[in-house]
């Protein structure tokens, strides 16, 4: 073999050599590329599931937020309507007691008893409104112990009594009554409301 001959065998060899290393780099550059295309795409796709979890966090949070404040709005309106449900009975139980006098009498005539039990006195001072101190002495013959006439009470309806010699005084009003019984009165209403 002449020299011209072995150099384009090696020239040949070469070649080949040459295109071997280009195939086994495209080959591996194929597969870096693969490889960083399936990495991406594993990024991409843990990044996705954050920003949807950060999304559906958002999402339950504002939703909490608005049924917060819609529950809020409920019970100021149920608060509303109790209020106005109680303030309408008890105009109503004040001017019905007061239109029936005998009946009123007979409920200031407990009211006094109660107090003087409460009391321990066999004399109490008894205070009224101005518009019932017409009542006053028709209370004191229907009742078995002694009672004085006081200042007139700020009150709607009912008594509240002292003892002479004493600071304490027993709040008998109406106002003072149904107040005690607010909560009864809440729970029956509620309860009413409720079943509608």
């Amino acid at each position: 073999m002449g020299l011209k001959e072995i150099l384009e065998e090696i020239g040949k060899e070469s070649d080949e050599r040459a295109l071997t290393v280009i195939n086994e780099a495209k080959v591996k550059a194929a597969q870096i590329v693969a490889q960083k295309i399936d990495e991406l795409e594993e990024y991409y796709r843990k990044k996705r599931e954050a920003f949807m979890n950060d999304i559906e966090r958002e999402e339950r949070k504002v939703f909490a937020k608005v049924e917060l404040d819609a529950q809020k709005e409920l019970n100021i309106i149920d608060n509303e309507i109790i209020e106005t449900t109680l303030s309408e009975a008890f105009t109503e139980i004040v001017d019905r007691l007061k239109k029936d006098e005998k009946l009123y009498l007979s409920f200031l005539q407990r009211m006094v008893e109660q107090a003087v039990k409460v009391l321990g006195k066999k004399e109490v001072v008894v205070s009224l409104n101005s518009d019932d101190a017409n009542l006053f002495k028709k209370l004191s013959e229907q009742t078995k112990v002694k009672i004085t006439l006081g200042e007139p009470a700020h009150i709607r309806a009912g008594i509240i009594c002292s003892a002479k010699d004493s600071p304490v005084f027993i709040d008998n009003s109406l106002a003072s009554i149904l107040r005690d019984l607010k909560p009864e009165f809440i729970r029956l209403i509620v309860s009413e409301l409720a079943q509608k």
